[in-house]
């Protein structure tokens, strides 16, 4: 008998490299760039961090490397530039801009529920991790480690939800 965690289980050390990579990704940009407050800081800080995370998700998720790496890094430096002219609204359209392109690129769930569920998520993570933080301060390019333990928990489910409905 099969179970639905075998595969989770088989890749289980995928999930907390996940976990790790949005605050040393984030880290590594602040480090390289500084503040990401231009557009060029932004589209190098967004493709770097969207590289690191887009290769960290897809071998949890256990999608397309090259598809989903590309996908994530071109919406997170869209998303970034976003944020950067329009820091009000920079979150949501930050994961609006990053779920729309990962759409293109075959996520585990129908596009017409990832678009809006990562749109949140991602928006949710900037949440936690401001109120954890307490710190809103301009520049970080991804969130930290509180918004990433979101994440990667509503990634894990989405894993397990898309791998019953496969059967």
């Amino acid at each position: 008998m099969t179970t639905v965690t075998a595969p989770l289980t088989r890749r289980w050390w995928a999930w907390p490299v996940l976990l790790v990579s949005f605050p040393l990704s984030g880290l590594a940009a602040s480090l390289l760039l500084g503040p990401v407050t231009t557009v060029p800081a932004a589209v190098v800080g967004g493709s770097l961090v969207g590289i690191v995370i887009g290769a960290t998700s897809s071998l949890a998720l256990r999608t397309r490397l090259p598809r989903w790496t590309a996908a994530t890094a071109l919406g997170l430096a869209v998303g970034t530039v976003a944020s950067v002219l329009l820091p009000v609204a920079g979150p949501l359209v930050q994961g609006l801009a990053l779920s729309a392109t990962q759409a293109f690129a075959r996520p585990p769930l129908h596009p017409a529920v990832w678009i809006p569920l990562m749109t949140a998520t991602w928006t949710a993570g900037w949440a936690v991790s401001w109120v954890v933080a307490t710190s809103d301060e301009p520049g970080f390019v991804v969130y930290g480690a509180s918004g990433a333990l979101l994440t990667t928990l509503v990634l894990l489910a989405v894993s397990v939800i898309a791998r019953r409905s496969a059967r």
